[in-house]
């Protein structure tokens, strides 16, 4: 999967990755007991929950793949979802593009 990062740089990328909040926004600690998942919102539109396990290190990351199948160009942020119901503001945008490039054929050979 491929990421665009300006008109003539074609990275390849495959994960999202971020790093959990560890304050609430009163100043409080904010920790695992707190903590319910995160949301991705994709194109302006919720795309998908991730209710993963509390990482003490902070440090996640999902497949693009298990958020965005579509070829084209997007737009991702996630939030962090606590457990009293409310959720936080999202991250940061990011802007990326999945190319679907078919593989080389095979088996080619001179009969």
């Amino acid at each position: 999967m491929a990421m665009r990062l300006f008109s003539n740089e074609v990275v390849m990328a495959n994960q999202f990755t971020w790093t959990q909040p560890l304050v609430n926004t009163d100043g409080s600690v904010f920790d695992e007991p707190q903590f319910e998942g995160y949301e991705f919102e994709v194109d302006g539109a919720p795309a998908f929950s991730v209710p993963v396990a509390w990482v003490a290190a902070g440090n996640y990351s999902i497949p693009i793949a298990a958020v965005v199948s579509a070829a084209g160009s997007h737009v991702a942020r996630v939030q962090v979802a606590h457990k009293d119901g409310t959720r936080s503001a999202y991250s940061n945008t990011v802007a990326f593009t999945i190319q679907r490039t078919p593989e080389a054929p095979i088996n080619f050979s001179v009969a």
